[in-house]
């Protein structure tokens, strides 16, 4: 939850709500998806979509972040 607050747009209660989506529904499969959480639309998904990324699990420390895709 605290990696996804420093995100544009996303405080305590959208950051809970996208761990609670998450646990309840698995792993996004894309950015786009964060759309399914209830109080995330076009507008908090635009401010976010650079920063961004979704991928299978946590990664380790020595992994290098993957970037957004964008354009969909």
């Amino acid at each position: 939850e605290e990696e996804l607050k420093a995100l544009p747009g996303i405080g305590p209660s959208k950051a809970a709500a996208i761990v609670a989506y998450r646990q309840h529904n698995g792993q996004f499969k894309s950015v786009d998806d964060l759309k399914n959480v209830k109080g995330i639309g076009e507008g908090v998904l635009a401010k976010l979509r650079d920063e961004a990324t979704v991928n299978g699990g946590a990664r380790k420390k020595t992994d290098k972040a993957v970037p957004a895709i964008k354009g969909k």
